[in-house]
């Protein structure tokens, strides 16, 4: 199975400092969205992020000197090792005028607002370590961080068939069961939409 979802690159809050591999963001939490083995952008200066110490604390895989810089990021795709299911519902309901004193097959249909998908995809990640747990669950949150459309927009994959949607992420839920700690059960509601570029 493959089915995954690819975010867009954000731009992060704040300023950040650089001293050695050791990244340090001015405002509080302004790392809670990056996981693990995002790209990590600043001062012209592209890194891969290694290890998170605190929601203010980055550690990159080579040494970078910017102080007061502003910086992007961009997360790593996430990718489902299994679905329950997924359900696609495309709509295009037509703009009805009912007529009194009449049976449904008398009523007005007239052009609609428009087509539109909606997708839902409920399946599970299956984690090897606590770690990695930890990395899909910032994946996840950071899908809604509301900047979608205005920082980019983020690419479903979908296996059968074979395609990629650019979608709008409605919501996002997890949770952890008791028999499977390390795995995440994961309910994804998206909208198909175009693309709205990215900071690049």
């Amino acid at each position: 199975m493959a089915y995954t979802i690819t975010p867009y690159e954000r731009k992060g809050s704040g300023n950040i400092t650089g001293s050695g591999t050791t990244v340090t963001a001015a405002n509080a939490a302004a790392f809670r969205n990056v996981a693990v083995g995002a790209t990590f952008k600043s001062g012209g200066n592209t890194r891969t992020v290694v290890s998170k110490t605190s929601e203010t604390v980055l550690v990159v895989n080579s040494s970078l000197s910017v102080t007061g810089k502003p910086w992007t990021y961009q997360n790593p795709a996430l990718t489902l090792s299994g679905i329950y299911y997924l359900k696609h519902t495309k709509t295009d309901k037509p703009k009805l005028t009912p007529i009194a004193l009449k049976d449904a097959d008398s009523a007005w249909a007239g052009a609609s607002s428009g087509v539109y998908r909606e997708i839902q995809i409920s399946g599970w990640i299956a984690n090897a370590t606590l770690a990695d747990r930890e990395k899909n669950i910032t994946i996840l949150e950071g899908l809604l961080d509301g900047t979608q459309t205005r920082h980019g927009t983020c690419v479903f994959a979908e296996e059968s068939p074979a395609r990629s949607l650019y979608v709008y992420i409605g919501s996002a839920t997890w949770q952890i069961q008791r028999d499977k700690p390390k795995w995440l059960d994961v309910m994804i509601n998206m909208t198909e939409c175009k693309n709205r570029g990215s900071l690049s």
